[in-house]
């Protein structure tokens, strides 16, 4: 069994690792850190019929992650993944802006709670009071909470969708866009192996940095295909592959210094 991040196992699909290599003794592989793409879990299950496949989420805040989502089926080409049910000690729910609870279906904001939050951030007071608060929902005790800032849905069947960062949202030509929907939409078109949306204020521009072998052309016109026109990436680069940091993440700083 292995746990690793999304960028450690996109690698060698990039790489075109399993050509070579047979893997032949992994019987579970539990990932975390990013949005999974289809493209990359779709090689992984080719090549490992029988090993289970987990996805995860959870903020560091929360010591580990905090929900999994067995994936049981084979997964689609435009198929994002439900980060599922949340593990023992752990609850999750969804809240508002004004921390009211949200009806099922609607979108609201993650917030953990249970004995495995951090105490918070060391000698940042401001920033620790203003991401562990109480739950004004919980009228039996004072029940500690973690804001993580991140959206989510919970489905009819329970399980817990993803819906982006709230930082990630801005405000371009009149409209509200998700740019983890952009990056979405892009991770379904057969050629991308990982991409990342930013946005330039200054210049009202979004970008969009993608590594795969589609070319930048093809690339555009599936997205129209996909998006509203005002959320098609007026600038897309093609990078070999994306900056990472020591922990394996997209270097986002690297990236907006391209822009």
């Amino acid at each position: 069994s292995i746990g690793w991040s999304v960028s450690a196992l996109s690698i060698p699909v990039t790489l075109g690792a399993f050509q070579d290599v047979e893997l032949r003794y992994l019987k579970k592989i539990c990932f975390s850190g990013s949005v999974m793409p289809a493209s990359v879990l779709s090689v992984w299950q080719k090549h490992l019929p029988d090993a289970k496949f987990v996805n995860q989420y959870g903020p560091t805040e929360a010591t580990a992650s905090c929900t999994y989502y067995v994936v049981e089926h084979t997964v689609e080409q435009n198929e994002q993944l439900p980060i599922g049910m949340p593990y023992n000690n752990y609850r999750i729910f969804l809240l508002n802006a004004d921390l009211s609870e949200t009806s099922m279906g609607e979108i609201g904001e993650i917030c953990i709670s249970g004995p495995i939050l951090a105490l918070g951030y060391y000698n940042d007071w401001e920033r620790t009071e203003k991401s562990f608060v109480i739950n004004p929902n919980c009228k039996g005790y004072p029940e500690r909470m973690y804001r993580t800032g991140d959206y989510g849905r919970i489905r009819e069947d329970g399980l817990l969708e993803f819906h982006g960062r709230m930082d990630r949202q801005i405000k371009h030509m009149g409209h509200r866009v998700e740019l983890d929907e952009i990056e979405c939409a892009a991770n379904q078109v057969n050629g991308v192996n990982e991409c990342v949306a930013l946005y330039d204020k200054e210049r009202e521009t979004i970008y969009l940095f993608y590594s795969g072998d589609i070319v930048k052309r093809a690339l555009t016109i599936e997205l129209r295909q996909l998006l509203p026109g005002f959320m098609v990436p007026r600038k897309i680069k093609q990078l070999p592959s994306l900056p990472k940091l020591a922990n394996g993440k997209i270097d986002m700083t690297t990236l907006k210094e391209e822009m």
